[in-house]
C-alpha cells in the first residue's frame, strides 16, 4: 500500500527568522545568498510512505545521523551528489536514511538537505511509526531535494535482529506518578563524542568531548527531546564554525514546548566550545537515552577529555517554556 501525504512546514518563531526572503527564480537553482536560514511555506515535503514498517530508533538516528553530517558543512554552499548519500547508526540496527538531488541533477542545496531532514523527523514523530518512506522537497514548486528511508540490507539487518532492535530501544517510558507531576528517578548517564573542528583548525582541539546528564524533573516524550534536538541543530548549521556563547531556544515540539539552555564556561582555554560542537553533542545524546529507555528533564556537563576533565560548557533541557532564566551563569541552572 502506497499512501501520498504533503507536509508543510510548522511557521517557526519570528524570533529566529531574520533572514531576507528569497527572490523567486524560475528555472533555475535559487540564489543561495537571498534564501532564509529557516524554512517557510515556500519549502514543501510530499511523504510516499511505503512497506515494511520500520524500527523507530533506528530510523531517528539514522536521520540524526544525516543531520549531523549536514548541518556541520558550510550552510551557504551546495553539494554535488552523483549517487545517493548513506547515513545510518551502526548500534540501531534497521533503517537508511538516503540523500540525494532533484531527478537530472547532480547538485544539492545543503540548507534543502536539512530542513528536509528536520521535516522528516517531524513526519516520523507525528506518525509515530517508520516505514520506507520517500520525501520529495519542493522550493516554490521546484523539486530539490530527496530523502528515503529504506531497509537495512538484509545481510546486515535480519528480521529476527529488527525486531530484537526494535523492542530493545521501545519508545514506551515507565512513569511514576508522583503527587501532580509525572516523574520517575534515574541514575545519572554520560556519552562521549567527537569535536566538530581539528587541532588543524581550531586552538586547543580536543580529540574527544564528554557529557554527563543530571537527570530530574518531569518526564519528557521522547518524540519532543527529538525534534526539540532537530530544531536547536538547524538553528546553529549558519553558524557551526562560530564559538558558542549562551544559546537559548524554546522549541514548539509535538506534545508541548521544550526549552533549553546552553552556554560555553566563562573561561578561553583549553577548548573553546562551537555551535558545530553542540551540534555533534546533540547529534549523540538520544544513544543514552534510547539504549537506557530514560526521558526525563536533564541537566548536562560537558568536560574536556584532554585536559583532566575540565569542564566547558553547561545545558538544559525543560519541558514548556518560561521556566529558564536568562543564561546558566556561574555554572549554575537556575529554574524559575
Amino acid at each position: 500500500m502506497q499512501v501520498v501525504h504533503w507536509l508543510l512546514f510548522a511557521s517557526l518563531p519570528e524570533l529566529f527568522c531574520h533572514a531576507a526572503p528569497a527572490t523567486p527564480q524560475e528555472n533555475s537553482v535559487p540564489n543561495l545568498s537571498t534564501l532564509p536560514h529557516l524554512p517557510d511555506r515556500r519549502f514543501k515535503i510530499q511523504a510516499i510512505h511505503l512497506t515494511p514498517l520500520l524500527p523507530e530508533p533506528s530510523c531517528r538516528m539514522a536521520i540524526m545521523a544525516a543531520m549531523r553530517y549536514m548541518t556541520l558543512l558550510n550552510f551557504e554552499d551546495s553539494l554535488i551528489i552523483l549517487t545517493a548519500k548513506a547515513f545510518s547508526n551502526e548500534d540501531f540496527i534497521g533503517g537508511v536514511v538516503l540523500v540525494s538531488p532533484a531527478q537530472a541533477d547532480v547538485r544539492v542545496s545543503i540548507r534543502f538537505v536539512i530542513w528536509a531532514l528536520y521535516e522528516a523527523m517531524r513526519d516520523t514523530l507525528n506518525t509515530q511509526f517508520c516505514t520506507r518512506t520517500n520525501y520529495v522537497g519542493t522550493w516554490e514548486g521546484k523539486e530539490v531535494v530527496n530523502v528515503r528511508i529504506i531497509p537495512e540490507p538484509t545481510s546486515v539487518s535480519t528480521e529476527s535482529q529488527m525486531k530484537e532492535n526494535a523492542q530493545r530501544t521501545s519508545l514506551v517510558r515507565p512513569v511514576v506518578v508522583v503527587g501532580s507531576q509525572s516523574v520517575y528517578e534515574i541514575s545519572n548517564g554520560s556519552f562521549s563524542f567527537a569535536p566538530h573542528l581539528s587541532s588543524t583548525d581550531h586552538v586547543g582541539a580536543s580529540d574527544q568531548l564528554h557529557g554527563e546528564i543530571t537527570y530530574h524533573g518531569k518526564t519528557m516524550d521522547p518524540r519532543d527531546f527529538f525534534i526539540a534536538a532537530m530544531g536547536i541543530m538547524l538553528r546553529l548549521a549558519p553558524t557551526n564554525r562560530q564559538e558558542l556563547g549562551v544559546f537559548r531556544s524554546i522549541e514548539n515540539a509535538i506534545t508541548t514546548d521544550v526549552e533549553s539552555v546552553f552556554n560555553r564556561a566563562a573561561r578561553t582555554l583549553p577548548y573553546i566550545m562551537t555551535s558545530g560542537d553542540l551540534i555533534s553533542l546533540l547529534a549523540v545524546l538520544p544513544e543514552p537515552l534510547l539504549k537506557d529507555n530514560k526521558w526525563q528533564e536533564m541537566d548536562i556537563t560537558v568536560f574536556d577529555s584532554a585536559y583532566s576533565g575540565v569542564v566547558i560548557a553547561r545545558g538544559t533541557f525543560r519541558i514548556g517554556s518560561g521556566r529558564l532564566m536568562e543564561g546558566i551563569g556561574n555554572g549554575s541552572i537556575e529554574i524559575s
